[in-house]
């Protein structure tokens, strides 16, 4: 029984599936308004810190690791000291450069792991159409790096090339620290397919190489063994069935809006369920595409789940669905037509957004854009080098106001907050007394003023407070001007209603 009909066996010849790509590929880019989110911002600020003064700090002077995209920051670092791309830019192009690879891959893929092309072509579309994974792919971070690294140890290891697949797995744990668990699992599969003590030598050699020089550069450039970020956002295991129902309620989600996703992982499962041997390419990348997923929730939920929208820690291991996609098709568990009519869910799911928004390739800032870029403005003429700034979402601003010193009151820049503070799942760890106390930042910037609540009225009143918005409780966007600096820094909010929140709020 043949499982391609003669007429749609030119579909999966090899150039017509490429242009297919190619067409698809640039009707999605051009269709797309990309917006960057605040954390974002963060790594752009590391960035622009080492292209323009050689270090790789949030703050110059204080040597702290807020982020856990190593590589993906000194990339942007790298391109805009070359070509002198802003940052924003860099970051949009770099995305969609890696996304355009690693759909490139799938589509070679696609006879690799046992059927076509045109199956390859399939993966992608299926990953480009999938609106929580395409706008977590071109928000600023690194999914994007992430993607192309996943899928370019898959082809080396598929195509031998075990060296490369090992470097590449390095440079994944460079991109995010969970990127270790693939080499690892590249190690095994090797160690299980060849049972050679020289190439899983080799293996340990070059992936443990990867991990004691990037581990040695932290531990001398930052006194710690690891990003500071992953400390701050780290919380007792003894808090975990507490935090399941907002776990559960993730993951809910995550399943609403990728339940072709879904569909797939657990066609992966039930393919698995039947298999008595890794004897096939295909058995071993499932195996490998489910372990991935699998490993995701898990990272999900020892993260307590994530306050970016897009459910981004589930959707970034989008490129190991459209993985899946392939193998389930080269494993004859779907046949090309009805794998076509598949990828027509999500285009039909996401084409309304796709319409919604208007072309446009320049990246904008849109999390809390109305304000925190409003307060950026204001305060750029008004502030000097020597001021201090805390904001409670330290991105955009902190990168507006590159000059400037910032606190980060949930500890992701901030080497005590992250050890000593009170967890604030999922967002970091928070010392609101420490920080008006004895940090005492020029300005302080809350889009939630009820952090202040229980700090101590006495230090709250070295503050004159500015107010937008819901005024009449802790609801209001709220500019906090310490007394010495305020006839410099007040009049960019005369504006603001003015309040005293030790007498005004109810506490």
């Amino acid at each position: 029984m043949q499982l391609i009909p003669s007429r749609f066996r030119s579909l999966g010849t090899k150039y017509p599936s490429l242009i297919l790509l190619i067409a698809v590929f640039i009707a999605i880019i051009s269709g797309t308004r990309y917006s960057l989110i605040d954390d974002a911002y963060i790594s752009f600020r590391y960035a622009y810190q080492l292209a323009h003064y050689g270090m790789l700090v949030y703050n110059l002077g204080e040597r702290v690791e807020g982020i856990t995209n190593l590589l993906w920051a000194v990339l942007l670092a790298v391109v805009n000291r070359l070509f002198n791309i802003s940052i924003e830019q860099t970051a949009l192009l770099l995305s969609l450069v890696l996304l355009f690879l690693a759909c490139f891959r799938l589509w070679q893929l696609g006879p690799i792991l046992g059927t076509t092309h045109f199956a390859g072509t399939l993966a992608a579309i299926l990953l480009l159409t999938s609106s929580e994974f395409l706008f977590s792919a071109t928000n600023g971070l690194e999914v994007s790096l992430y993607t192309f690294l996943l899928v370019e140890i898959i082809y080396r290891y598929c195509n031998g090339h075990l060296k490369r697949a090992y470097v590449f797995a390095g440079f994944l744990f460079m991109t995010r620290p969970e990127g270790l668990f693939f080499g690892l699992l590249i190690l095994g599969l090797v160690y299980y397919k060849y049972k050679s003590v020289r190439k899983i030598g080799c293996g340990l050699s070059i992936l443990g190489s990867f991990v004691v020089l990037v581990t040695v550069y932290r531990y001398f450039m930052y006194g710690s063994l690891l990003p500071n970020s992953v400390i701050a956002k780290t919380f007792p295991v003894s808090l975990l069935p507490g935090l399941a129902l907002p776990i559960f309620q993730y993951v809910i989600g995550f399943v609403k809006a990728n339940v072709y996703f879904v569909i797939l992982a657990i066609g992966g499962v039930f393919v698995l369920s039947r298999i008595r041997t890794l004897n096939r390419k295909s058995n071993e990348i499932l195996l490998f595409c489910l372990s991935g997923l699998l490993f995701s929730v898990f990272v999900m939920a020892r993260n307590g789940g994530d306050w970016m929208g897009n459910h981004r820690l589930l959707a970034q291991y989008g490129i190991l669905y459209a993985i899946l996609l392939i193998v389930l098709i080269g494993d004859n568990a779907l046949s090309i037509i009805f794998a076509a009519a598949f990828v027509t869910l999500p285009f039909l799911q996401t084409t309304n957004v796709f319409v919604n928004y208007q072309p446009e390739f320049n990246p904008k800032y849109q999390e809390n854009s109305n304000t925190y870029s409003e307060v950026s403005r204001r305060l750029a003429p008004v502030v000097n080098k020597t001021d201090v700034i805390s904001a409670e979402a330290i991105g955009y601003i902190s990168y507006h106001l590159i000059d400037n010193s910032f606190i980060d009151p949930l500890g992701l820049t901030n080497a005590y907050i992250a050890k000593h503070g009170d967890p604030r799942i999922p967002y970091g760890k928070s010392d609101f007394q420490y920080l008006v106390e004895t940090l005492q930042p020029s300005v302080m910037i809350w889009h939630y003023p009820g952090h202040m609540k229980w700090v101590d009225p006495t230090a709250l009143a070295r503050y004159e407070n500015y107010c937008l918005g819901s005024c009449d409780d802790w609801n209001g966007f709220l500019v906090m001007i310490r007394q010495d600096r305020v006839d410099d820094l007040a009049p960019a909010f005369s504006d603001w209603q003015k309040i005293d929140i030790n007498t005004d709020w109810k506490r």
